[in-house]
């Protein structure tokens, strides 16, 4: 299931350092241009991914619901958007992405979830990411892992935040941060707002 390439655009929220500040003028045209995005409909409730259930077994901690400590949240558990929300999601993937050195798993090899990892595949990525975001106090009802199926077919993981003006995609396989809606894939399944331990069709 594993596709890696390069990453994600971002800049600073919990990551305030000097080099954040060099790309803040990027930053503020990625800003500007970022369109609104519509909610994800979610289905009924559908089976995990097996790499996420063995993820959840070995660390319960990871799949338990978090409340917000750090962001303003509406009512449906979605962050509030506003500079630095668009910020810290820009960040957090410019980090990520440059920090995990993409490596696909061998063919009929365990499909492993890992977080804060060297070096792994999409789902590593997608899950740092929230890891990073979780830490800073973000909710677990707006740090969505999704499947989804690319246009050749194979499978592929990503992280989705929710916000108050819609879901966008946070994905190693471009620098863009695109509405869901917007992303070339067919979506699979999404962990559930309400339970992190639980997944949902799209």
């Amino acid at each position: 299931m594993k596709r890696l390439s390069a990453c994600l655009a971002a800049l600073a929220y919990l990551c305030v350092t000097s080099s954040a500040h060099a790309l803040t003028p990027a930053l503020g045209k990625n800003l500007r241009n970022l369109p609104k995005a519509g909610p994800i409909a979610l289905g009924g409730v559908t089976q995990p991914p097996l790499g996420f259930v063995f993820y959840c077994a070995r660390d319960p901690r990871a799949c338990q619901p978090a409340s917000s400590r750090s962001v303003d949240v509406t009512k449906d558990g979605r962050v509030v958007m506003g500079p630095e929300v668009a910020s810290a999601i820009m960040a957090v993937n410019m980090k990520v992405n440059r920090e995990i050195r993409p490596v696909a798993e061998s063919p009929g090899a365990p499909d492993v979830w890992e977080a804060n990892v060297a070096a792994g595949d999409c789902e590593d990525f997608a899950l740092t990411k929230q890891r990073r975001l979780l830490k800073a106090g973000w909710p677990s009802s707006a740090l969505l892992m999704a499947k989804v199926r690319m246009r050749d077919g194979s499978y592929h993981a990503i992280l989705v935040t929710r916000t108050s003006t819609g879901d966008y995609v946070l994905d190693n396989m471009t620098d863009e941060i695109r509405p869901w809606n917007e992303a070339p894939y067919r979506f699979i399944g999404v962990q559930s707002p309400n339970d992190p331990a639980v997944w949902r069709k799209v």
